[in-house]
């Protein structure tokens, strides 16, 4: 079960690097400052084990496969990531909008 926890928290991580890459390859100049990005880099994981923990608290099997898988988990945590960031940028939108 540690291993599901452990891919989710993976999977996060990862949603975390692309996007840096994505931002430092939309600007000219970005300065990345370690201690922010390592903040953002380790809530991006703590997003994506609890993703992986709701799908896990859920039990359902999607197409025949268990979705209690570290594999699955992964991707989990990678959406969940994406999840929160679209959110956050529909709601900041919303908000200067306004």
């Amino acid at each position: 079960m540690s291993l599901f926890f452990i891919a989710g928290f993976a999977g996060g991580i990862i949603r975390g690097f692309v996007g840096l890459v994505k931002y430092t390859m939309s600007y000219k100049d970005v300065a990345i400052r370690p201690r922010y990005f390592i903040g953002m880099i380790l809530a991006s994981g703590i997003v994506g084990v609890a993703a992986a923990w709701a799908i896990d608290a859920i039990d359902i099997t999607i197409a025949g496969i268990v979705t209690t898988s570290p594999a699955f988990a992964l991707i989990v945590g990678y959406a969940g990531g994406d999840f929160l960031d679209t959110a956050f940028k529909t709601i900041a939108g919303k908000k200067l909008l306004s």
